[in-house]
């Protein structure tokens, strides 16, 4: 199952307009989002050389202000952490639904959505690991965070698995809900 969490204001919204709300990067409270980790930039010297990087390094930091994003929680129950994230002070709701159900009311939208898992890696890492040619994208970026982020206890055994998704591009309508 995964979680959308919100205050009840914007629950009303979502119902008056019959869509889901995507945020600009601008309003994002972590400075640290789409940050270009210490990989991704040797893997960018790597592949497009140096008279290049530089280039493809703008592309990364401008490509996040060209989108959307509304951020889901994976999780086979409710949780207190995205509970008190998302509804700081006053009532809240959080929508519950399967990614399949999110999937089929995002088809009938005109505009290309994507929806995929966030990776939580270490942006302090030394290693000098460069990624494959086919991972060094502006997307790849995009559905990364830092590892301190991960509300997951397992985070260490399952880096792969992640409980966050982010939609990117458009609104929607979405199934069932729990009012706390």
């Amino acid at each position: 199952m995964i979680w959308r969490y919100m205050e009840l204001p914007q629950f009303l919204m979502l119902l008056e307009e019959q869509s889901i709300y995507f945020a600009l990067k601008s309003e994002l409270p972590d400075r640290w989002e789409f940050a270009i980790p210490h990989k991704m930039e040797l893997s960018i010297a790597s592949h497009f050389g140096s008279s290049a990087s530089g280039s493809v390094m703008s592309l990364f930091s401008e490509y996040p202000k060209s989108i959307a994003i509304s951020c889901w929680h994976e999780n086979t129950s409710e949780s207190i952490a995205m509970w008190s994230l998302y509804t700081h002070e006053g009532p809240g709701v959080a929508i519950q639904t399967s990614i399949q159900r999110l999937m089929a009311s995002l088809s009938e939208v005109p505009q290309d959505i994507f929806i995929g898992r966030v990776r939580y890696e270490d942006h302090d890492s030394t290693s000098e690991e460069i990624l494959p040619r086919s991972k060094v994208t502006p997307i790849r970026n995009v559905l990364q965070k830092r590892k301190c982020l991960n509300m997951s206890e397992k985070s260490e055994h399952f880096c792969t698995y992640i409980h966050r998704f982010h939609m990117i591009w458009c609104p929607a309508k979405v199934g069932v809900l729990r009012i706390q």
